[in-house]
């Protein structure tokens, strides 16, 4: 038997044993899915176990006594913060929501009706509200459901 025979034998016995190997580490379809739900269960209760305990408001704009399935609902836990930075970003036109920033521009509400709806709410209380108050996508002047496009993942199951 020459060398390279011993080579190639080796070398088979090998590649046989290592593909059985990954072969039983595969996981089936069901496996990945019930993973991957896991996975999106645990960001999403991540996501809520960050937020501070107390102190999220929900507000509503619209022009006074819409019903609150119509115009914007947001929620913060900065209130002032927030609120300056939602009027600047509106006012320069770069609002992400552009729903929101038509409705500004088309002089649909103004500053006046930004109005709290519920305050001094836990974070988990203020998303569950939120998900009840934007229950599916584009409602009023949301994009998203719970009224975060930019997390909307947290919301979808």
């Amino acid at each position: 038997m020459s060398i390279y025979t011993i080579i190639f034998i080796i070398f088979t016995a090998l590649m046989i044993v290592l593909n059985y190997k990954t072969r039983s580490k595969r996981l089936t379809h069901q496996e990945i899915k019930a993973q991957r739900i896991q996975e999106q269960d645990d960001k999403k209760q991540r996501a809520i176990d960050r937020m501070p305990r107390f102190g999220y408001y929900i507000y509503h704009i619209a022009p006074k006594g819409t019903p609150l399935d119509e115009g914007f609902i947001g929620m913060t836990n900065t209130l002032d913060e927030y609120k300056e930075y939602l009027f600047t970003s509106l006012k320069s036109g770069k609002h992400n929501n552009k729903i929101l920033q038509k409705a500004w521009i088309d002089f649909a509400f103004t500053e006046q009706d930004f109005h709290i709806i519920h305050e001094n709410l836990s974070g988990r209380k203020a998303c569950e509200r939120m998900v009840e108050l934007r229950s599916q996508n584009y409602m009023g002047w949301n994009e998203a459901i719970g009224g975060w496009a930019w997390n909307n993942s947290l919301f979808r199951d």
